[in-house]
């Protein structure tokens, strides 16, 4: 497992390194092509309009990504959209200069400012607008320059969007462990929107909204909750205010948290030497493979040296592992070894009404008798 995760940051960072190379051999292209022009400032304006197309898809991906606004720029997803943006804005400043598209009455200097902010400004306002809509299949499609253009730019947000979700999920999973929902859904977002100074009221307003929509959600266990509080967070206030957060409210948010009576009626159901010597083993076995260890009886073991009750040291063993495999694993194994229920439905024997005793005519003799036969008639 540890080798795994050396393996993944390993390979995010030289993904990182590729794309910063990349970077760097667009630049030198730019640079070169501006040398090698002809006309030096056409060359000029050229440049100009696609240093504005990058900055115009850097701004749209920065408003999606607030958690972390600048990683897009380090990614393979936001590396083509922001080129593809800096190619529209170029597409658009070539068809202006072979249009001569300018307002009249401008010298040559204002019409090459006008053209390059248009070009670059205005070109995806341009290439994703629809001239006319089409019914098909009772959905209005648009028709227009961004029938290709808008489905492009989709698949690549969507797949930065999918390449960020990995490292979300470890970052809010190491910073929200052993959190309880309860005793951070007003705390925590409190302390955080104080130490963030921009945080607007119509944005906290509708951050409450959030936070009540998670509590009054009765399909979702407390891990699921407070992991789901901890990236709504993130995406308002970022990765680190939420770890400082965390660290600044300590014991009053990751504390203890007791198991229902529901789960301690199944554990006294379980004989106490039974459930310290094979519940770590049953849950090792039907956790995830990646929350497997080696020898899961060496995880409960300094609680098997303490000089306390059996049952007393068989709750401490259930806490234990709750914290390593999870609440449903550990209720599995407890599901597993309580034992079955002694009471079976048994049919009771039916008494079968006695046969009345067969007269005996004339003639008739003990075998008939035997095989309840009535005997012939003359």
């Amino acid at each position: 497992m540890a080798n795994a995760e050396w393996l993944g940051a390993d390979s995010d960072r030289l993904r990182k390194i590729a794309v910063v190379l990349c970077w760097i051999a667009l630049g030198a292209a730019l640079a070169a092509c501006l040398l090698r022009a002809d006309n030096h400032q056409l060359a000029a304006n050229y440049a100009i309009v696609f240093a504005i197309g990058l900055a115009v898809g850097a701004t749209e991906m920065m408003a999606r990504y607030t958690d972390a606004p600048f990683r897009p720029l380090l990614s393979w997803p936001g590396l083509f959209y922001f080129v593809l943006n800096a190619g529209a804005a170029i597409l658009a400043y070539y068809l202006i200069v072979e249009l001569d598209a300018a307002p009249a009455g401008k010298t040559s200097a204002e019409k090459a400012i006008t053209q390059v902010l248009f070009a670059g400004l205005g070109a995806m306002a341009f290439f994703r607008s629809g001239l006319f809509t089409v019914p098909i299949g009772g959905t209005d499609v648009a028709i227009g320059p961004n029938l290709v253009l808008q489905i492009v730019l989709h698949a690549l947000d969507r797949a930065y969007d999918r390449e960020r979700a990995k490292p979300r999920s470890r970052e809010v999973s190491a910073i929200m462990g052993g959190v309880s929902f309860e005793s951070a859904r007003s705390a925590l977002p409190m302390i955080c929107f104080s130490l963030m100074q921009n945080i607007s009221d119509d944005e906290r307003a509708e951050f409450g909204r959030q936070v009540d929509a998670i509590a009054a959600s009765t399909d979702a266990n407390d891990e699921a909750k407070v992991l789901t509080l901890g990236l709504e967070l993130m995406n308002l206030v970022g990765e680190g205010t939420l770890k400082c957060a965390i660290n600044v409210l300590g014991p009053a948010v990751q504390g203890f948290q007791a198991l229902d009576t529901n789960r301690l009626l199944q554990l006294a159901k379980i004989q106490t030497s039974n459930a310290i010597a094979s519940l770590p083993v049953v849950c090792n076995e039907i956790a995830h493979r990646s929350l497997r260890i080696a020898d899961p009886l060496q995880l409960v073991a300094v609680l098997n040296q303490l000089a306390i009750a059996e049952a007393s040291k068989s709750l401490l063993i259930v806490y234990k592992l709750v914290n390593q495999y999870g609440l449903p694993t550990v209720d599995a194994a407890m599901d597993a070894l309580a034992p079955v229920s002694s009471s079976r439905n048994v049919v009771a024997p039916v008494e079968l009404p006695e046969a009345a005793p067969l007269a005996l005519g004339p003639g008739s003799g003990p075998q008939e008798q035997v095989a309840g036969k009535a005997p012939p008639h003359d």
